[in-house]
């Protein structure tokens, strides 16, 4: 195995889900005081299970971050929305100067990433006179027994003059997966009525997934570690 192959370690989501995920060696993990606390005290129920980085001296930097939130109240197609307001976010927190940016399609194959619906994205920039290479993915499931909805959104960039630490970016991401006893999303119940009415209501449980998601996200992409 070279030294830009990736090695794979689980990470503990919540009881009995792990997120396994690619990891590059020798990295470091960010300070404590890097990652600002996301106040998620106005979503009820929502909460960050999962938050972290790695940096290697090469300039690689991952970060992985899952939430949780009740699934009760899902609605048939809001993934669209959950994913899309978290792909938004992910882009205008980009660092530098966004050059490019494509999301791929939602696809919903549990046996390849274990997660129900997934999204790939990928986009290049330029920082400190430097061009990145940006490649991300977002994992959403849903577990049976505590009756949760998953997401987690990986996101890794490398100096785009090392195609090394690109490719490798490419493996961390493509090689991710949910791992565990996770289920079709739930049938919508009467209470998913309401959801028609988002305009006139902003709280429904399923638009603070979407919240939730995209300020965990933010908050991810901006207090990452920047190389020197």
């Amino acid at each position: 195995m070279s030294s830009g192959d990736p090695e794979f370690e689980r990470l503990d989501v919540v009881p009995g889900v792990t997120l396994q995920i690619g990891t590059i060696r020798p990295a470091r993990g960010a300070p404590e005081h890097a990652l600002r606390k996301v106040e998620l005290a106005s979503l009820p129920g929502v909460r960050i299970v999962l938050q972290r980085f790695l940096q290697t001296e090469e300039g690689t930097t991952l970060g992985q971050v899952c939430v949780a939130a009740p699934s009760e109240r899902w609605v048939t197609g809001i993934e669209e929305l959950v994913l899309d307001r978290a792909t938004s976010m992910a882009r205008g927190e980009v660092p530098g100067e966004l050059l490019r940016w494509a999301s791929g399609v939602i696809r919903s194959d549990p046996s390849q990433s274990g997660s129900w619906f997934e999204q790939c994205f990928e986009g290049a920039a330029r920082e400190g006179g430097r061009d990145m290479d940006v490649r991300g993915r977002h994992l959403l499931g849903f577990t049976e027994d505590e009756r949760q909805a998953l997401l987690c959104t990986l996101i890794c960039s490398a100096p785009a003059r090392e195609p090394e630490a690109a490719s490798g970016c490419s493996a961390l991401i493509e090689n991710a997966r949910l791992v565990g006893p996770l289920v079709a999303p739930p049938s919508p119940g009467l209470l998913m009525r309401g959801f028609m009415f988002a305009a006139e209501n902003p709280r429904p449980a399923a638009a603070m997934l979407m919240m939730a998601g995209a300020l965990v996200v933010a908050a991810v992409l901006r207090h990452r570690p920047r190389c020197p």
